[in-house]
C-alpha cells in the first residue's frame, strides 16, 4: 500500500521520461523528502529535480508529487554522496531537505533541513550537509501506527509530561486530521512539508501577551481568564529546529478538556481537542506567506531584503490583526471538522466557549468568508480594519449578531 501523499501524485504534471516503470515504492530502508520552491516554473524545476536525482546509482526510486520528491535507498548515504545530491539541486531554488525511515510504507521522519536560493557558499552547504549525515547516527526508532499506514507525524517531546506520541491509536488520530487537513486545504502535505510539532510543558509556554504583542491591561475581556497557552504557530527558530514549526502544551490541553467536561460546556473526549488545538494551529501556517519569503537558514546568512520579507504578513502588536488571524484560523478548524459530523457540534460548543477573538471563528464560518485574502494581504493594521474591528467588537466583546455579520462585511477590508 502506497503512501498517501504519494496516492495523490498528478501524472499530467511529470514527463514520459519521469514515470515510474517500476513496481510502486519498492521496500527500501530509507527515504529523502525533498521540498523544491522555485520562483519560476516549478512544475518544470521538479522534473528536472527529479532527473537530476535519478543520476545518482544509490537511489532506488525517485517519486515525485507536486512540491516533493521522495527518494528511496537502501544504506546510508555518505557525505559526498549527500553533498552532491544537495549543490545539485541548489541552484536558484529553495530547498528542504528531510531524512525520514521507511518501512512497511511507513515515514518517520528523523531530521530535516534547510537550503537557501542565495547562499551556495561551498562551507557552508558542507556543514549542512553534515548535519543531515550524522542525523543517520541517532535516528528515531519507527513506532508502530494502526493500518491503514500513513507518514507518521513530526512530533518532537521538548519537555512535557505527557507524550502523545507514545500513544499509536491517540497518534492515529491525529495523523488522520492532518491528512485530511492536507487534502482540503493545502495541495501539499503539511505532515511532510517542514512543521515540526513539539511538546512543551507549561512553564515553557509564552504568555498571551507574547504571543499577540497586547497587553492585557485594559483589555482583559480579550483575553482568556487563565493565560495558560493551549498551542501556538512560530516562524521563529526554537530547541535548534530552523524555521517554522508548532507547540502545543499537553498539560493546558489535558486541563482545559477536563475543566470544560466537568463544568458540562463542552463534550469533546481530551482526543478531540487535542484536534481542535493542532488544526487552528495548522490553519495559522496555512495563512502565513513565510515560506513564499524564503526558507530562514541562520540570521547573519539571510540577505538584506529577505529579512526584510521575514516581518511581513505578521499579525502582531494590535487587536485588528490579531482578531482578524485567530478568527479565521477558528473558521478554518470549523471548516475541517464540518466532515466529521459526530464531532462538529462539540467542536462548535468549544469554541463559542473561547474568548472573543477566537469565538468570532463561528461568525466568519457562518458568513462563509475566503480566508485567502487575509492570507494575501500585509495584515498590518490599517483603516479598513479598524473600521471592521469596530463594527465587530467593542469593550472585550462581539458587538455584532452571527445574522448581521455578512461577507461584505470582511470583503471591506480588502478593497
Amino acid at each position: 500500500m502506497k503512501p498517501d501523499f504519494i496516492e495523490e501524485l498528478d501524472s499530467d504534471e511529470i514527463t514520459d521520461n519521469d514515470r515510474q516503470t517500476e513496481p510502486p515504492i519498492q521496500n527500501s530502508k530509507y527515504c529523502m523528502l525533498i521540498v523544491v520552491k522555485s520562483n519560476g516554473d516549478n512544475e518544470k524545476d521538479i522534473r528536472c529535480a527529479v532527473r537530476k536525482i535519478k543520476k545518482f546509482p544509490w537511489i532506488k526510486q525517485v517519486v515525485p508529487n507536486n512540491h516533493i520528491i521522495a527518494a528511496f535507498f537502501d544504506k546510508v548515504p555518505s557525505l559526498m554522496q549527500i553533498n552532491l545530491v544537495i549543490t545539485s539541486l541548489l541552484q536558484h531554488r529553495l530547498l528542504s531537505i528531510s531524512m525520514a525511515a521507511h518501512k512497511d510504507h511507513q515515514l518517520d521522519i528523523f531530521y530535516e533541513s534547510r537550503f537557501f536560493m542565495s547562499d551556495c557558499r561551498e562551507e557552508f552547504v558542507r556543514y549542512k550537509s553534515l548535519k543531515l549525515y550524522n542525523s543517520f547516527k541517532e535516528k528515531r526508532t519507527i513506532k508502530s501506527i494502526p493500518k491503514p499506514q500513513r507518514p507518521l507525524l513530526n512530533i518532537l517531546n521538548i519537555s512535557s509530561s505527557i507524550n502523545i506520541s507514545l500513544d499509536p491509536t491517540f497518534m492515529w488520530y491525529l495523523v488522520s486530521l492532518s491528512m485530511e487537513f492536507d487534502k482540503l486545504f493545502s495541495h501539499l502535505n503539511f505532515v511532510t512539508f517542514n512543521y515540526p510539532i513539539i511538546l512543551k510543558q507549561p512553564e515553557d509556554m509564552p504568555s498571551y501577551e507574547d504571543l499577540w504583542g497586547i497587553e492585557k491591561i485594559g483589555n482583559e475581556g480579550y483575553f482568556p481568564e487563565e493565560d495558560s497557552v493551549l498551542g501556538y504557530y512560530t516562524r521563529g527558530d526554537e530547541n535548534s529546529i530552523e524555521g517554522p514549526l508548532i507547540a502545543l502544551c499537553p498539560e493546558n490541553i489535558e486541563k482545559a478538556a477536563n475543566e470544560l467536561k466537568s463544568n458540562g460546556i463542552c463534550k469533546c473526549d481530551i482526543k478531540t481537542i487535542y484536534g481542535i488545538v493542532l488544526i487552528h494551529e495548522y490553519a495559522h501556517a496555512l495563512m502565513d506567506l513565510y515560506k513564499r519569503y524564503s526558507f530562514k537558514i541562520e540570521e547573519e546568512r539571510v540577505p538584506v531584503e529577505e529579512k526584510a520579507n521575514i516581518n511581513k504578513n505578521w499579525p502582531k502588536g494590535t487587536h485588528e490583526p490579531v482578531a482578524m488571524e485567530e478568527s479565521l484560523a477558528n473558521m478554518i478548524t470549523l471548516k475541517l471538522f464540518n466532515r466529521y459530523p459526530d464531532d462538529f457540534k462539540s467542536v462548535k460548543e468549544f469554541i463559542k466557549d473561547q474568548p472573543p477573538f477566537y469565538k468570532f471563528g463561528i461568525h466568519q464560518y457562518e458568513a462563509g468568508v475566503d480566508w485567502k485574502k487575509w492570507r494575501e494581504s500585509d495584515k498590518q493594521s490599517s483603516q479598513k480594519l479598524e473600521e471592521w474591528f469596530n463594527q465587530c467588537f467593542s469593550n472585550g466583546e462581539i458587538n455584532i449578531s452571527i445574522k448581521d455579520y455578512k461577507r461584505e462585511i470582511y470583503d471591506r477590508v480588502f478593497e
